[in-house]
């Protein structure tokens, strides 16, 4: 496993450049909106994205089926993904709360809702790492995106489905979501951390065994 991380990021190494580019894109919104909080999300959301990309990269040339003839199992493949991801998320994020932070400073703004923001902003990240990695793993680059788009659609469409089937039973959904959003901070994280969690221990499990069906 240790020899996949070495290989993504060395293929990370590759894409310096467009990092660079997603920070400057971040910097300039913030100046213009005299806002900190599009440099944090911008940032922690599309830079642990490109790690996606490495499935794609793995996959040129049928580089896979060359990939598992040396000493590693699909199992291992799969966690590494998910680990490298996660890792690159959290430089991204401390990347991201680091520019945020100085820039507040500067600008004399209050850091305090960028810090409380950050580890929420990192929850839905995770959350859709563990959609996109099966998705990916299953369909691959091109196919990967048109499944994506629809899996979107399915939760738009379950989500207001939802709702309206809420608001025959007279249950307000967007009240709901207020109240949650006015939970104590600790305890919005916390359930955040749990859910998410979950989720991504599903995701990895489901990945693990598409990889083990899938023919190179």
């Amino acid at each position: 496993m240790r020899g996949l991380l070495v290989k993504d990021f060395r293929l990370m190494k590759m894409q310096r450049r467009l990092f660079i580019i997603v920070i400057a894109i971040g910097l300039i919104m913030a100046i213009s909106m005299n806002d900190s909080a599009f440099l944090l999300g911008y940032i922690t959301v599309v830079i642990p994205f490109s790690a996606i990309s490495t499935i794609s990269y793995d996959e040129l040339g049928n580089g896979n089926a060359f990939l598992f003839t040396l000493p590693i199992s699909r199992k291992e493949y799969v966690y590494e993904k998910y680990g490298f991801s996660l890792l690159w998320g959290v430089l991204a994020l401390a990347a991201a709360v680091v520019l945020a932070v100085v820039f507040d400073l500067l600008k004399g703004n209050p850091i305090l809702e960028t810090l409380t923001a950050s580890p929420l902003i990192f929850g839905i990240v995770v959350a859709i790492l563990a959609v996109m990695i099966p998705i990916q793993l299953k369909f691959g680059a091109d196919k990967g995106r048109i499944a994506l788009i629809a899996v979107l659609g399915a939760f738009v469409a379950l989500g207001f489905s939802a709702i309206q089937i809420f608001g025959l039973f007279g249950v307000e959904a967007f009240a709901w979501l207020d109240r949650l959003l006015a939970l104590n901070f600790g305890t919005l994280v916390a359930v955040t951390a749990i859910v998410v969690t979950a989720l991504f221990l599903l995701s990895m499990r489901i990945s693990v065994a598409m990889m083990n069906k899938k023919e190179f």
